[in-house]
């Protein structure tokens, strides 16, 4: 049986769900998949190196030396320039940089002539965070020096500070020309304050703002960690060297700018989650929105990591029990609950201090009764009945907090808050889960997706629902890059990461979920134990490509062993506990790409496997592939959430069209026919149903299976890729329990 499009073990339906963005769409920008960026690309100032290029920002009179003050970034170093290497510089006055080898290459101030310098040299090949701290007086000033988030030396010596209307430079120097960096600079950052070696430490792995309009009344530095921060330039975009916190842009020179290439040991993770500390004031807060008038039915998901002992408001509108329109919520003892007016209900337990996908759906059951079906891990738990209604209120929204009950608020970690104008169902709940928003490939009527990626925008078309850390009071939450980010010293492979969603930007077309054949078991994977898991892909048809998605929670990466084995036997090692201290896997896994000693765990969000697959030595992709993961003696216990297969490079798979409810079951005649190679294929389902989509040749041959899965109501477009099949003509049925239709169609090649 030839197929060209793999049946996926969960079908996928995919609908582009525009994300706005004032600066999308820049067509020199190569498309990568980060999710942290604000064009899902993790950038760097790069194509520094030599005279004249450095990114440049007009004066401002914020640029200059505060009183009080910070500077800090990431660089990284392929040479020292000897003629010293500027990381920032404001005129005559200010040069913060590595000096050459007359001071050993140290970190070094020149305030207004004098110069202050820290103790160790700064290593080269590697990315290393640096920063400096000053509190100016008279006659000495203290300046302190940190490295890696320890502190490096401080001095006190007599200054005169000077202020000047000269442009601020990054990489390179305007007036001391051969004062450039050799290598990158990322996440240059200025503050209004003397920052600790702590503070430092734990925001350093994060991007903040890169977005527009992030910091609109103060939205971003209302917060206690964000407060003082004047600009932040993360790199992310090319064109402009954007800046949003005080919207201080600035300009590339001399053929600097952004870069997006893998850059070694790239510090600031690929995924960026939201860290809450569990009190009362440490929450955010999202304008009321008619959008969330959710009383027709809703799904609201996320991604949680809880600390005990429980007791945990998610999101939640409502001034009272009485008016609440909805609130998710974690009781004490780990119980997933939905409150919707007066009422609540829970079913399921969500463990402490994992990483958790968590799913709540809701729909009108008649007799002023819902329907609620509650999710973990894309697991169905359970459907109870809630008998209320949903009150429509003026009141905001809140995201960790409760506003009628000073006790409920979240403790721990949260990403990819989502909410949908309707019950979303078990296949697309699914699908979506692994899959960041930023992807625009999730299936579904979103109406609001906060991924807090150093911002609380939200990145659907609903305008209006951008969140804020501004909640009258101090606000001690904050952006995580690491579940351990307050350790110091290098990055390295002992910080664990967020491994909840991922971004697989491929161009032209994002191929994650809808070319995979995906699954997610869910299996936990006790010490010492190896579990198995089995994808059957369909369709004799050439094998040119195989990819691979795993995602795996583990405490220690080092204690895994995953082995995919293809349907002629030949097994290969996606990961042989090679992954270091850090927690969990998630990503792609692709002959060719780069090697994961490139990365830290969960790693990029595409890697090259421990071993090359080489097709497995296979002519065709048809049979069981199995999938085992083991975690070795002596580890913490894990769990096996989800994997898939993309086979030949596949993009494809059922799209609904339309959200109408058809009358009758009906199966559209091909577009374009003849075809070749591709042509589309609609068809409706009144209800929901177990859909059949075939393709035979003249002599009643199957050559494909486009579609085996139980799919709701609507309209539905199959795109059907015939570059596997020969010239002639064939036919394709759509069948279901109570109807049968079949159509022909001509190949021309």
């Amino acid at each position: 049986m030839k197929r060209l499009k793999i049946t996926v073990t969960i079908l996928l339906m995919i609908i582009s769900i525009k994300i706005i963005y004032a600066q999308d769409n820049i067509p020199q920008i190569p498309l990568t998949g980060d999710s942290y960026g604000s064009e899902s690309n993790n950038g760097v100032l790069g194509g520094l190196g030599s005279t004249g290029r450095y990114a440049a920002i007009g004066h401002n009179s914020l640029l200059n030396p505060a009183i009080t003050g910070s500077v800090e970034a990431w660089i990284y170093l392929t040479a020292y320039n000897e003629s010293t290497s500027c990381i920032v510089q404001k005129g005559s006055t200010f040069l913060f940089g590595v000096g050459s080898n007359g001071i050993n290459h140290k970190l070094f101030v020149n305030a207004n002539g004098t110069v202050f310098s820290s103790i160790d040299p700064v290593p080269l090949n590697r990315w290393v965070h640096v920063a400096v701290s000053w509190l100016q007086g008279s006659p000495n000033s203290l300046v302190t020096f940190t490295m890696d988030g320890n502190p490096n030396g401080a001095q006190s010596l007599a200054t005169v500070w000077a202020n000047n209307t000269d442009s601020l430079t990054i990489g390179g120097s305007k007036i001391f020309s051969s004062a450039y960096v050799n290598g990158f600079v990322d996440e240059v950052r200025l503050w209004s304050t003397t920052r600790s070696a702590g503070e430092i430490a734990r925001t350093r792995f994060i991007g903040v703002g890169d977005g527009p309009a992030a910091n609109q009344s103060s939205a971003l530095t209302s917060n206690e960690d964000y407060k003082y921060l004047l600009t932040s330039w993360t790199f992310n975009i090319g064109g402009l060297a954007y800046e949003d916190i005080n919207n201080l842009v600035g300009v590339y020179r001399g053929g600097s700018g952004a870069q997006f290439t893998n850059i070694l040991g790239q510090p600031v993770p690929y995924n960026l989650a939201m860290y809450f500390p569990g009190n009362i004031n440490s929450h955010l807060r999202v304008p009321n929105n008619s959008a969330f008038n959710l009383t027709g039915g809703g799904t609201i998901e996320a991604w949680v990591y809880c600390n005990p002992p429980g007791g945990y408001t998610i999101i939640s509108k409502g001034s009272s029990a009485a008016n609440t329109t909805f609130r998710l919520y974690i009781q004490g003892n780990g119980l997933l609950s939905l409150q919707l007016g007066n009422s609540s209900n829970f079913a399921g337990i969500v463990p402490f201090q994992k990483w958790s996908h968590i799913a709540v759906a809701w729909a009108g059951a008649g007799g002023g009764n819902y329907a609620v079906k509650f999710y973990i891990n894309g697991k169905f738990i359970n459907q109870q009945l809630l008998a209320t209604s949903i009150p429509i209120t003026n009141d905001p929204l809140r995201i960790g907090n409760l506003q009628w009950d000073a006790n409920n608020n979240f403790n721990g970690y949260m990403d990819e808050l989502r909410i949908w104008s309707r019950e979303m169902t078990q296949i697309e709940i699914k699908a979506n889960m692994f899959n960041s928003t930023r992807s625009q490939t999730l299936i579904g009527p979103l109406v609001a997706s906060w991924d807090f990626e150093g911002n609380l925008n939200n990145i659907t078309t609903t305008a209006g629902i951008n969140g804020t850390f501004n909640t009258g009071a101090a606000n001690t939450c904050r952006f995580s890059g690491y579940l351990n980010e307050t350790t110091t010293g290098p990055i390295s492979d002992i910080f664990d990461g967020h491994p909840t969603t991922i971004n697989r930007k491929e161009n032209p077309s994002n191929p994650f979920p809808g070319g995979f054949s995906l699954k997610a078991p869910d299996l936990t994977i006790p010490a010492g134990t190896t579990v198995y898991d089995t994808i059957y892909i369909p369709g004799n048809v050439s094998i040119n490509d195989v990819e691979v998605f795993l995602s795996v929670q583990q405490p220690s990466v080092a204690g895994v062993i995953a082995k995919l084995k293809a349907p002629n036997g030949q097994e290969r090692s996606l990961v042989s506990i090679n992954g270091g201290q850090g927690n969990g896997i998630l990503t792609f896994f692709k002959d060719g790409t780069t090697p994961l000693s490139t990365f830290n765990a969960p790693w990029s969000y595409l890697a090259a496997p421990y071993q090359a697959f080489n097709l497995f030595g296979l002519t065709s992709p048809q049979g069981n592939w199995v999938l085992s993961v083991q975690n070795t003696a002596g580890q913490p216990e894990g769990k096996l959430l989800g994997w898939g297969l993309r086979i030949n490079n596949s993009v494809t798979g059922v799209q609904p069209v339309s959200g109408n409810v058809p009358e009758k079951f009906s199966l559209e005649q091909n577009y374009p026919n003849p075809f070749n190679p591709v042509t589309s294929i609609k068809f409706s389902v009144p209800n929901e149903s177990d859909v059949k989509l075939t393709v035979y040749d003249l002599l009643g041959k199957e050559v494909m299976l486009l579609v085996n899965e139980k799919l709701t109501a609507g309209n539905y477009k199959v795109e059907l890729d015939g570059s596997g099949l020969s010239s002639g003509t064939y036919f394709y049925k759509l069948e279901t329990r109570n109807f049968s239709e079949t159509r022909r169609m001509i190949l021309v090649k």
